[in-house]
Parts: C-alpha cells; structure tokens; sequence
C-alpha cells in the first residue's frame, strides 16, 4: 500500500482532485482537514485544552467552540495562530497515522491519499510515499476562493497569507497537478500519475 499526500493552497482545488483519485479501484480518501475538526468537538482531549489557550468567547451559545469565532481570533496574528496549530499538529499526526495503519491491514486497499492543506506545515508529509501539490496561479486562487462567497477578500487574503506560498509547497512535491478548471486536463494528469507510480 502506497500513502499520497494531496496539498495545495486555499481553493486550489484539492478536493475536486481527490475525488478523481477517489474513483480509481484500491483507493481511499482521507481528509485530513476534518480529522483537524473534531479536535473541537467537545469530547476531544483538546477541547479544554484550546478553550483555555483562547478564552471562552470562542464558544457558541451551546457551549460547543465555534470555528468561525476561533477563525476570527487566530487569523488576527501569527502568535495565536502558532499556538493553535502547537495544540492541534501533534494530536492530527497521531489520529492520521492511526488511520493509515487500520487501512494497511486491508488488502484490497492499494493506495491511502490524505488531503490536507497543511499537510506540508504540520510535518504530516513525513508519514507520506508521495506528495502531490495541487497548483494555480495567485489570480485563479482569488477569484475561486472569491466565488465561493465564504469569507471576504479581506478574510481570503489573511488565511493565504498564514499558509506556506504555493512555490514553498512545490518545493516538496513529487508531483505537481495543474489545475486551471478544465476537470478532463486534471484526470488526464492523475491518470498519467497513477500509470507513473504503477498504482
């Protein structure tokens, strides 16, 4: 079994692309970003742990963190971003390298690709085989990003801001996917992947 780290940058497209992987036979997606999530649900280990780095106005009315409240706050400076990310990465690694073994003991499973936008950030990419960034350009990102009507540009250009640049991430790729909205020129690029790699 091979294990695929899938990254790009904000609305680059990472999830379209690991539907295309998703449909080939033997492979599994792992979405890293909603393992990440459940960091905040109230019974997670952390979830005490991160109403006390950030105060309880980070909360809903039900008492539950509020990702949209807690967005607010981190995005506002390095610091509080840097220490969200020190609470979250070390329990992320370990939930994502329990999955990977469970599905390792599955032999019809040829291929795990774990999607996540921080996977080079975190240091989940050294549990990877392959790293496959997800690349467009800087104006395709905004305006994607922009058309989803999800934050403001203001907002869109805090979080590309506090991620790693697209050409830090294609430093550590294997394999670089192109995606400029044409989705037949990005399943001819996972196909050549899969027949590169003999997946």
């Amino acid at each position: 079994m091979i294990v695929i780290g899938l990254t790009g940058g904000l609305a680059s497209g990472k999830t379209t692309i690991a539907k295309i992987f998703k449909r080939y036979s033997g492979v599994v997606v792992l979405n890293a970003d909603t393992v990440a999530h459940r960091a905040l649900y109230k019974d997670s280990p952390l979830f005490k742990k991160i109403i006390g780095a950030f105060g309880k106005g980070i909360l809903s009315a039900d008492g539950a963190i509020s990702r949209k409240k807690l967005a607010e706050s981190v995005f506002k400076n390095k610091k509080k971003y840097q220490k969200l990310c020190a609470l979250i990465y070390p329990w992320l690694l370990d939930q994502v390298e329990r999955k990977i073994a469970l599905y390792r003991n599955k032999k019809k499973i040829k291929a795990v690709v774990v999607e996540a936008a921080m996977l080079i950030e975190s240091g989940l990419y050294h549990q990877m085989d392959i790293i496959v960034v997800v690349h467009l350009s800087k104006t395709q990102q905004l305006a994607r990003a922009i058309k989803r009507g999800r934050m403001s540009l203001e907002q869109i250009k805090k979080r590309i801001k506090f991620q790693m640049s697209q050409e830090g991430k294609n430093k550590y790729a294997d394999c670089i996917i192109k995606n400029n909205g044409n989705l037949q020129e990005a399943k001819r690029q996972v196909k050549e992947f899969f027949k590169q790699h003999n997946i």
